[in-house]
């Protein structure tokens, strides 16, 4: 009925629609209760997911709407408004039809994990040890600062000739959810509070 241009012209326009109402929502969220964690991105997501997945049942059992109009609500409005809950539904659909494997390798969740450290700390060497020889995590990057500040305020850099030995140094590595939790709880014991930060992931295997 539509030509390609029009449902083209829908989903750019409602696409713009769904990215100002996730800028307005996640910002409103963020006002009210602040920036310590992801709170407007975690509504966000939320809201966008449960839109979704009653706009995706309601044009699917109850509600005949053109090619057109359900381009522009799914891939242009939310699609926009939150990519999880594209990922989703991409998920359930794939469950949907059968394709386990593939739904599960949609989904494979990691949690990164950043330790901050300055060289003079001398626990590098300690903390590879532990994630490689016990905690056998998944993969381990160490990167080395060239310039920065911690809580003191102090700046610290590095020059040609002169290294500083209280430069970052920073520990990341990844694996699944549940295990780095319990990894965390073990490095408490070796990393002073607020040097370890951590958030969810997605993996391209």
């Amino acid at each position: 009925m539509f030509g390609l241009g029009v449902k083209l012209l829908a989903v750019a326009v409602a696409g713009a629609a769904g990215a100002l109402l996730r800028f307005g929502l996640s910002n409103g969220v963020y006002r009210v209760l602040g920036r310590e964690f992801p709170y407007g991105t975690l509504v966000v997501n939320i809201v966008g997911s449960l839109l979704i997945g009653y706009f995706f049942v309601l044009f699917l059992e109850r509600t005949i709407v053109s090619d057109v109009w359900r381009s522009a609500i799914l891939i242009g409005l939310l699609g926009s408004f939150t990519t999880f809950s594209t990922f989703s539904l991409e998920t359930l659909n794939l469950l949907n039809e059968g394709a386990y494997i593939k739904a599960m390798m949609n989904v494979v969740a990691v949690t990164m994990v950043r330790i901050y450290l300055t060289e003079s700390d001398r626990l590098l060497k300690q903390l590879l040890s532990k994630l490689h020889d016990e905690e056998k995590v998944r993969g381990v990057t160490v990167f080395r600062g060239v310039s920065g500040f911690g809580k003191s305020g102090t700046m610290h850099s590095a020059g040609l000739l002169d290294l500083s030995s209280d430069l970052p140094v920073v520990i990341e590595f990844f694996d699944e959810p549940g295990k780095v939790l319990e990894i965390i709880k073990h490095l408490d014991t070796l990393v002073g509070a607020g040097h370890i930060m951590s958030w969810p992931g997605e993996l391209n295997e």
